[in-house]
């Protein structure tokens, strides 16, 4: 599969768009799915991947919170 096949399925299963997909930087890392040639290899990808810990890494504070400063 190439990169822009593997961008194309992803966003088609997660219903985001292209671009994040791009940002995100989906690929088949696993010697076995870079040899696919169809779809199959994403849903692979889909089952490990932990979409609250991809919200976690992209979403941190600027700024200290009320929750985090020490009394």
């Amino acid at each position: 599969m190439t990169q822009n096949q593997v961008n194309s399925a992803v966003a088609r299963a997660t219903g985001e768009s292209l671009a994040t997909i791009r940002n995100r930087g989906f690929n088949c890392s696993v010697q076995d799915l870079k040899d696919e040639t169809g779809p199959e290899c994403i849903g692979d990808i889909l089952e490990r991947l932990d979409w609250d810990q991809v919200a976690l890494d992209r979403n941190t504070a600027l700024f200290p919170t009320g929750h985090s400063k020490p009394r």
